[in-house]
């Protein structure tokens, strides 16, 4: 379903208009996060072959039939689909609301994990240095937050690429995927970390 919204808006949206590069970037950056979650717990990884069967890769809202593609052909297309995505939403400079909106370093700390999962070092490294813009990597840290102020803060802490924003707008109390971890505060208790 979303990858379908994605590429509903990939087809929609006029991409010769500069204001469209945000959102257009944003649909490409979910499609490629979509197929990787896909691809990584449906298929081999991509270090055991890139031949092996892979996901259904969907880059249209419209599709014939199920087929499942390689897993070379679904990181081929998980990378160019990042790389597009850090390309559109650099273009002007703008940025987006905080980091529970995707932005180009997002696309590329993705791009740098998809690139690790392929092997290609050089490449990773590449991306790794292009989205820190020749800043220190300490200086993406906050090392006086705890971990309990990092996760109350996450949307605007500079160590966050990308995170899901959960809105109290968006609070379903006991329907909500966190209260299955919320065993004393009326959840279901039923997934808890082992020993």
């Amino acid at each position: 379903k979303a990858i379908y919204m994605c590429n509903t808006v990939i087809e929609s949206l006029d991409a010769n208009d500069p204001n469209n590069n945000q959102l257009l970037g944003e649909a490409y950056f979910m499609r490629g996060l979509m197929h990787l979650h896909l691809v990584t717990l449906h298929a081999k990884p991509y270090s055991f072959g890139r031949d092996n069967l892979g996901v259904p890769l969907r880059t249209s809202p419209v599709s014939d039939k199920t087929v499942r593609n390689s897993v070379g052909e679904v990181y081929d297309q998980i990378a160019a689909d990042l790389r597009k995505a850090a390309d559109l939403m650099s273009v002007d400079g703008r940025v987006k609301g905080n980091y529970g909106y995707p932005r180009k370093e997002a696309a590329l700390g993705l791009l740098s994990r998809v690139y690790l999962y392929m092997e290609k070092w050089d490449d990773c490294i590449a991306v790794v240095n292009e989205a820190l813009n020749g800043a220190d990597p300490a200086s993406k840290l906050e090392p006086t937050a705890t971990f309990g102020q990092y996760f109350a803060n996450a949307k605007t802490s500079p160590e966050t690429l990308f995170c899901i924003a959960h809105e109290m707008t968006d609070d379903r109390k006991q329907s909500s995927i966190g209260s299955m971890y919320n065993g004393d505060g009326g959840g279901w208790g039923e997934v808890y970390a082992s020993d």
